[in-house]
């Protein structure tokens, strides 16, 4: 099986992956290609052998489905930072909320025994 990485991996990863700039026969040989979309979209074309595609990016949507052949199975990485971008939503919740991002004073408001509504919190 030869995988194919569109993006620079760690060194240790070499001695299964073809890490950054495949070769045309690599790509041709490829049974699974793993990076972003965008690369991905530019040399899935070259990729005879494909079995399997894998996302970097949370979401496939920009993937060429087109391109594509219909064997070929797809995994995003869905989920992989929705911890992260809960976190910073909530970072930004609270700097709006003590008006950090405000030069002059202003009164800021009282967190605590408050409740927050979140609406569309979805991954």
């Amino acid at each position: 099986m030869k995988v194919v990485s569109t993006e620079k991996l760690p060194e240790k990863l070499k001695t299964i992956l073809i890490i950054d700039n495949p070769t045309s026969k690599d790509l041709e040989d490829a049974d699974v290609l793993i990076g972003w979309p965008s690369r991905i979209n530019l040399v899935i074309e070259k990729c005879k052998n494909l079995k399997m595609i894998q996302t970097f990016s949370a979401g496939v949507d920009d993937l060429e489905f087109k391109l594509i052949p219909p064997h070929v199975k797809i995994f995003s990485n869905a989920g992989a930072y929705a911890l992260p971008v809960a976190e910073h939503a909530w970072g930004l919740i609270l700097a709006a909320a003590k008006g950090v991002n405000i030069k002059e004073r202003l009164t800021a408001y009282q967190i605590y025994g408050r409740t927050l509504l979140v609406v569309g919190g979805g991954g």
